[in-house]
């Protein structure tokens, strides 16, 4: 895969693409769940009420995934749709990429896990938190991909997307460490404003801490132009590689 132009051709879709700046961020709906509940944990009435309104974030967070994904690639052929037809094509997906997604979820649970009762405080956890939730988010990201892109059903796809993730495990590796790595740089350049003005790299402001809100917001704003990038990235490995279940989609149309 040839970088620079990936890149050049992530940049040029997110300039000149509202939708992708639309379907980018309301796929982030989902993101607010876990920050709410948090600030709502004291108070159980607050989350009974919260817990449909959390369902609805997820279900709209999930079409406008989806959405995102087939804006890009229309995008990619030359073409631009509406707001509403991007939104029915994902809506009439929704099922298959929730469901390609549960094998994702499952692996984030038992990396969670290892990660909190295992590895603790071991000198790898971080590096295994990175390795483990840049293949999770590939494989994902394949998955509906596959469905969003080339149509094909919910168990079909996770199979494609793992394939996808697997054979090109290193080159995602390079994407999602590139993100990484912007976001580590951001955050310090918060920190070292924070020390220039005299302030504790600690800093709270109304209790809310500086350091770790910055972290947050700057996972916002790159997830999705990070999307962009793996979804072009998708185009291409499919390109290079036949794989089974878009090879017999595609000699079916």
């Amino acid at each position: 895969m040839n970088y620079i132009q990936t890149i050049e051709d992530t940049i040029r879709i997110i300039r000149t693409t509202k939708l992708v700046w639309v379907f980018g961020f309301l796929s982030l709906l989902g993101t607010l769940n876990q920050p709410l509940l948090q600030l709502l944990r004291s108070d159980s009435l607050l989350i009974c009420i919260y817990l449909p309104v959390s369902f609805a974030f997820l279900y709209f967070s999930f079409i406008a995934g989806g959405g995102l994904i087939y804006v890009i690639y229309q995008k990619t052929l030359g073409r631009d749709l509406s707001f509403s037809d991007v939104w029915l094509r994902s809506k009439s997906k929704i099922f298959s990429v929730i469901g390609s997604s549960i094998p994702g979820i499952i692996l984030a649970i038992i990396v969670y896990m290892v990660l909190t009762y295992v590895l603790q405080n071991s000198p790898f956890f971080w590096i295994i938190g990175f390795i483990a939730g840049s293949f999770i988010g590939s494989f994902f990201t394949f998955s509906a991909c596959a469905i969003m892109i080339n149509d094909v059903k919910a168990g079909a796809a996770i199979w494609t997307g793992f394939l996808i993730a697997v054979n090109n495990f290193f080159r995602v590796l390079i994407i999602t460490g590139t993100v990484y790595l912007i976001r580590l740089l951001l955050t310090g350049l918060v920190l070292i404003i924070l020390l220039l003005f005299g302030y504790p790299t600690n800093q709270s402001i109304m209790g809310i801490p500086v350091a770790q809100t910055a972290v947050w917001v700057f996972y916002l704003v790159l997830i999705f132009p990070a999307s962009v990038f793996l979804t072009l990235g998708y185009l291409r490995f499919t390109e290079e590689i036949s794989y089974p279940a878009l090879s017999i989609k595609q000699n079916a149309a």
